[in-house]
């Protein structure tokens, strides 16, 4: 049965400590996207004509978030810090309220858009450290 997006969220341990976290969403969460990739590697020999043979490569998994800009918000300021200092972050995907996969990940790029006589918005783009883990 399909669900509203609205049930999706994007969780992040606030605490920096895996042995003791404390996951809290991201407030103001608006659009939040799992992509997951598969890289291909050309096997395709002179033998296979025209059709071609490829091989499974490395998978390359990510997420895209779209929030309001909240001063204050734990799950932004987790985000904020894991980038500039350089840290993994440990995320995991909410469904319907069940915490369902859990992952390291990069933040790759935080950005920040103050609109005129609109409301604040920030994009966050990670990166996952190893793939996606049953809770």
């Amino acid at each position: 049965m399909p669900i509203d997006g609205t049930g999706v969220l994007l969780l992040v341990n606030t605490t920096g400590d895996p042995g003791s976290p404390i996951y809290v969403a991201v407030a103001g969460q608006r659009d939040l996207s799992f992509s997951e990739d598969t890289a291909e590697i050309d096997a395709t020999s002179k033998d296979d004509g025209v059709s071609g043979t490829f091989l499974p490569g490395r998978n390359t998994d990510s997420i895209t978030l779209e929030h309001l800009y909240e001063l204050g918000d734990a799950g932004f300021i987790a985000l904020k810090n894991a980038r500039r200092n350089r840290e993994l972050i440990r995320v995991r995907k909410s469904e319907l309220g069940d915490q369902t996969e859990e992952s390291d990940a990069l933040v790759t790029n935080i950005t920040t858009n103050y609109p005129d006589s609109d409301v604040s918005t920030v994009s966050v783009a990670l990166r996952l450290s190893g793939g996606w883990s049953p809770v």
